[in-house]
């Protein structure tokens, strides 16, 4: 039987700095349930009594090399009504901005990761968005259309409301931490 990935790493870690050389060693994974794994193969390999390598999660490595402080997934949702509220003058219920409110939260997260620049995306999806909402058969947007595109233009006002409240409280969100190192690698 051919061995799997995790065996794989495991053995050659295992033969590159022996059982006593591992406790140095840091091995850095896509997530905490791919550890689990890891650890029972590393204690599956070993002969002797030895130290397990420290194994972190892409997250926590990231948010180990700033000193900012990430809001956790449950607090953000808040965080972000209490933004929105700032925001927009006919704000929806929490109760409805629950069933739209984690969509933003990850629209904004992937702003971030992938270091787009804000006001351009904001800028580009309310044009989009105003595109759809056009209809050739009449002249004039309905209201609900018009709230619609409002909601779009103000989203790229969220984001940076969001963000001040935050860093306001010492707090950021977590695809922050990861924009500040990539920004600022030589820093890291």
């Amino acid at each position: 039987m051919e061995n799997s990935f995790v065996k794989e790493v495991c053995n050659s870690l295992i033969e590159t700095h022996r059982i006593h050389g591992l406790k140095n060693v840091l091995v850095v994974i896509p997530s905490q349930r791919i550890g689990l794994h890891l650890k029972k193969e590393f204690a599956s390999s070993y002969t002797e009594v030895g130290w397990l390598p420290e194994v972190k999660s892409i997250d926590s490595f990231i948010e180990g090399l700033s000193d900012l402080v990430p809001v956790d997934n449950f607090n953000s949702i808040f965080e972000l009504y209490i933004s929105y509220l700032k925001v927009f003058k006919e704000p929806d219920t929490f109760d409805t901005f629950l069933t739209w409110g984690k969509q933003i939260l990850s629209d904004f997260t992937e702003v971030d990761k992938y270091l787009l620049e804000s006001k351009e995306v904001f800028k580009n999806l309310k044009s989009i968005k105003e595109i759809e909402s056009w209809s050739f058969n009449s002249n004039e947007l309905t209201e609900t259309q018009r709230k619609f595109l409002v909601f779009w233009e103000d989203l790229g006002l969220l984001y940076n409301q969001y963000n001040k409240d935050l860093e306001d409280k010492g707090m950021c969100s977590k695809s922050k931490i990861y924009k500040e190192i990539a920004q600022n690698p030589v820093e890291y």
